[in-house]
């Protein structure tokens, strides 16, 4: 896929993202009782509706530019792969946090981040490629700082340490799945 097409998909999903959190803003629903609940059936619909979920513009806007390098980079470098594993990256992420994660609703894109960054930096050692390696050396240059936020107790109570560590398991989970399609 070429670079200009990955970068109006991913401008489309960050701009669908500051949509849902205006409308939530501006209808009087709280729209994160459709976050995740883990291990409740009304909190199983977080899995398909969490990632698009925030809890306001500051939660919204931490996860934008992240997502929209991330994703354009996963979009343009594996596109053979590229949708197959984001469903998979929000579909395992958000069942393990529904199944594992402590009781409080878990909303954002933080988790499909998470998964992004740890599948590209996975993804530069399983492929051996010399793009592969510059593309996971920038990842985890630029992020590699995200790993303090998948460690319980040293984020804040109300950030979910769950869905950041699910996100990043799954992310290396799929790097390995698909490394013989990299």
């Amino acid at each position: 896929m070429k670079f200009d097409k990955s970068i109006k998909i991913s401008l489309g999903l960050v701009c669908l993202l500051w949509a849902i959190t205006v409308a939530d803003f501006l209808i009087p629903l709280d729209f994160t009782k459709l976050g995740i609940y883990p291990r409740s059936f009304f909190g199983l619909i977080g899995i398909i509706c969490s990632p698009f979920l925030h809890t306001g513009f500051s939660h919204v806007a931490s996860n934008s530019v992240p997502l929209l390098i991330l994703l354009t980079v996963m979009l343009s470098f594996y596109q053979k792969i590229a949708f197959e594993a984001l469903f998979y990256m929000i579909l395992f992420t958000d069942i393990l946090v529904w199944i594992l994660a402590r009781p409080a609703y878990h909303v954002g894109a933080s988790g499909l981040v998470y998964s992004l960054a740890a599948f590209l930096i996975a993804a530069g050692f399983f492929k051996r490629k010399a793009m592969s390696a510059f593309i996971a050396a920038a990842v985890a240059l630029l992020y590699g700082g995200l790993v303090w936020g998948a460690v319980p107790g040293l984020v804040d109570w109300y950030i979910s340490w769950e869905a950041h560590f699910f996100g990043a398991t799954t992310g290396v989970y799929l790097a390995h799945f698909y490394k013989r399609k990299l």
